[in-house]
């Protein structure tokens, strides 16, 4: 409030930004601002959330038995994920910390490993792509990795097993994702 408006001359707090921030945050988003002093001000701000008219997903046989890794930090974001999958038929492990992922990887590989993994971008900015390396790693190098981002922020993993969608991530451009990253493969098990 650096000018001498109506706002700066009849009060406020300045709380309007801490408590957006903090909302979209709860929400899963991200929020920007570009400014300019004599110009004004943009504020944008991004939250996965679902469309009415969303495409649905169905139920498919074609990805039962596919057990998929599921990183994403936020809540709420990571129960959609998992419910997508779900739907799918896939059987879902999720982690919402770094600090888990080795102890669970363990228990997955101790398992029989995992099928898929899918990698969330934080606004934190959690190094997603190093994430990767280390589960091809430890896993298998040609663990398909479907990486969810931000718009604006491409992941540069040129894996062939790897896809990129942007978030909020809509059912139909999973089960796209899923469906051309996955096309031709035939697992031991006769799925995928």
């Amino acid at each position: 409030q650096a000018d001498g408006s109506m706002a700066t001359r009849h009060g406020g707090a300045g709380l309007g930004m801490t408590i957006t921030q903090a909302l979209v945050d709860l929400m899963g988003g991200k929020i920007t601002i570009e400014s300019q002093v004599g110009q004004g001000s943009c504020f944008r701000f991004y939250v996965p959330l679902l469309p009415a008219a969303s495409k649905a997903i169905s139920s498919n046989k074609h990805w039962q038995n596919t057990k998929v890794l599921i990183c994403e930090a936020n809540e709420r974001a990571r129960s959609i994920l998992e419910g997508y999958c779900r739907t799918l038929g896939m059987s879902c492990f999720s982690v919402d910390r770094v600090i888990d992922l080795a102890d669970t990887v363990t228990d997955l590989d101790q398992q029989g490993g995992v099928d898929l993994v899918i990698i969330a971008d934080s606004v934190a900015g959690l190094d997603v792509y190093r994430i990767a390396t280390l589960l091809r790693e430890h896993l298998d190098p040609t663990l398909p990795i479907i990486y969810l981002g931000y718009w604006g922020r491409r992941l540069n993993d040129q894996n062939v097993n790897s896809s990129f969608i942007t978030k909020p991530v809509m059912p139909d451009e999973l089960d796209r994702a899923l469906n051309d990253m996955f096309k031709g493969i035939v697992r031991s098990d006769g799925v995928l």
